[in-house]
């Protein structure tokens, strides 16, 4: 095993295949304004995703962004992203991801689909964002 191979461990063994991606119809997922896709995320929760590559960490405050941190909750607790690609890995900077690998299901959340409620609205920006002290767009 090699240094960079250490710090990316294979993703955790599953019993069997990696989830299969759910579809449309038949998933919550397709139906952005149905009750399995309006509940209320965590306040602060950890999301795991694990890849061919390793595994990626990352948390997610509620108060930061209410909307987004219940939509990142329920996309994940439903599926969504099972077996989605990450399509753009700029290496020390940013790995892109979110397109659900099941085309039904991507297709709801695509803008130019214009599906009632998937595209969820714009937030109030956080003191620090108002204030100039970061959010981007500033110069930070």
């Amino acid at each position: 095993m090699s240094a960079s191979d250490a710090t990316h461990p294979p993703p955790p063994p599953l019993d069997g295949p990696w989830p299969k991606p759910p579809s449309c119809p038949g998933s919550p997922l397709c139906d952005p304004n149905g009750e399995e896709m309006q509940r209320r995320g965590p306040d602060t929760c950890d999301y795991t995703f694990h890849t061919t590559a390793g595994s990626v960490t990352f948390r997610a405050w509620r108060a930061l962004s209410p909307h987004g941190a219940d939509r990142l909750h329920n996309l994940a607790r439903l599926g969504y992203y099972d077996g989605s690609p990450l399509y753009r890995v700029l290496p020390g900077f940013v790995a892109q991801f979110g397109v659900a690998t099941e085309p039904s299901v991507s297709a709801v959340y695509d803008w130019r689909n214009d599906v009632p409620g998937a595209i969820i609205p714009d937030e109030a920006p956080t003191l620090r964002e108002s204030n100039g002290g970061g959010g981007g767009g500033d110069g930070d």
